[in-house]
């Protein structure tokens, strides 16, 4: 039998002002709707690469290298968080506006990840892709449109330097970071 390897995500982690704003929103969506409290799962962020379960090793001293030697070269740019959107009933976000800079840094880190002969995509990613940071997700199906009403007078908005590529481990039922990489 195959042993059961860890869960891997690639993200920017969100700092700051932000970060608790963020994060005290998520806390008082789980208060007032009993719904989980994403924020006590993982940290707000904006995923970059679902990686799902890394068996090998080598596979991932092979993720970490392409990721360093990436972030090496490149530079910080401005990334703006604004507004309350949805996916479907089942996720309430921060939208992330998808500037020229935050594009163009996508498709080179999306090119160099597929360098890796083990790398697969899913069916939201590369063209696809909707830049976001989940508040609430998953159980929050049977109290939806009340979350939403809720949030519609909540207008967030930040401008945040993305900084970091971060690796994030599942441990458990808990993210937490494996590696993080600062962009120059």
């Amino acid at each position: 039998m195959k042993k059961a390897g860890s869960k891997y995500v690639v993200v920017f982690l969100i700092e700051g002002k932000a970060k608790q704003d963020h994060q005290a929103l998520s806390r008082e969506i789980s208060r007032r709707f009993n719904v989980a409290d994403d924020s006590k799962k993982i940290a707000p962020h904006i995923t970059l690469k679902h990686l799902g379960e890394i068996q090998d090793p080598a596979q991932l001293q092979g993720l970490e290298k392409v990721l360093g030697n990436f972030c090496e070269s490149e530079k910080k740019f401005e990334v703006n968080l604004s507004g309350i959107n949805y996916f479907g009933e089942d996720t309430v976000f921060i939208d992330v506006e998808l500037s020229s800079a935050l594009k163009g840094f996508y498709h080179r880190l999306y090119h160099e990840l597929f360098g890796l002969k083990w790398m697969s995509t899913n069916e939201y990613e590369g063209a696809n892709i909707h830049f976001h940071t989940t508040l609430a997700a998953d159980d929050i199906k049977k109290n939806f449109k009340s979350i939403y009403e809720y949030l519609s007078d909540k207008h967030p908005s930040y401008t945040l330097t993305f900084d970091n590529v971060t690796i994030l481990k599942k441990d458990k039922s808990h993210w937490r970071t494996h590696k993080s990489y600062r962009l120059k």
